[in-house]
């Protein structure tokens, strides 16, 4: 297979298709996180752990509304083309990168899961520098 296939555009259904499924697994997570934030907070006394988790659930589908909402709709970003800023890339390999190592000492048999994580990471870094670069050059125009 030729490096250029592999550089190829999904097709646009395939494109809302994954948005749509990644749009129904994010939505019980956000309404799970904000419903269970107000039954937290509307007791006279809230108690933090809860509150952290359910904050943390409705963070997680809210952030994961934003790819879903540019896969169905197919505004892509306008330097690089991606749905994630290299940015975001750069704080997902960090996250990926730092996860293994609190995994392993909470579950020392996890190695190959720790492993998984760790490419993942590798793969969000090396991601972010592809986008950079191909965002700072200038397009290529046919003659």
């Amino acid at each position: 297979m030729q490096e250029s296939e592999y550089r190829k555009a999904p097709s646009r259904p395939a494109q809302v298709l994954a948005g749509i499924a990644l749009g129904a697994l994010a939505l019980p997570f956000l309404l799970l996180g904000v419903l269970g934030v107000y039954a937290t907070l509307s007791e006279p006394e809230p108690e933090p752990a809860p509150l952290a988790v359910f904050a943390a659930l409705g963070a997680f589908g809210g952030l994961c509304m934003f790819p879903a909402w540019r896969l169905i709709s197919g505004k892509r970003r306008r330097g690089d083309g991606g749905l994630l800023p290299p940015s975001a890339l750069r704080a997902g390999g960090v996250f990926f990168l730092v996860a293994p190592i609190a995994m392993l000492f909470e579950m020392p048999w996890a190695f190959f899961e720790a492993g998984s994580l760790l490419g993942a990471g590798i793969a969000c870094f090396a991601l972010a520098r592809h986008r950079e670069q191909r965002s700072a050059s200038p397009p290529d125009v046919a003659a």
